[in-house]
């Protein structure tokens, strides 16, 4: 798979929706919260989504981490 080195890539193989996602895991990732912290709060506090797709959307999330290589 090809290395994602910046925004417009990463929206043009994922989509607005998915990468609205990925972007927002990352940004939570990068401040170093764990996996209940960020579950709470895009479950809880913000809430964008149930659990059930938070999970599925993490799990797409943890996919994808390793083929960008950009800082949001």
């Amino acid at each position: 798979m090809t290395t994602i080195n910046n925004l417009l890539e990463l929206y043009s193989i994922k989509g607005n929706v998915a990468s609205g996602k990925i972007i927002l895991f990352k940004e939570l990732d990068n401040k170093n919260l764990d996996y209940d912290e960020i579950k709470d709060k895009v479950v809880e506090e913000y809430q964008i989504m149930n659990k059930k797709h938070f999970v599925r959307s993490w799990k797409e999330y943890m996919k994808m981490k390793k083929w960008i290589s950009f800082d949001v």
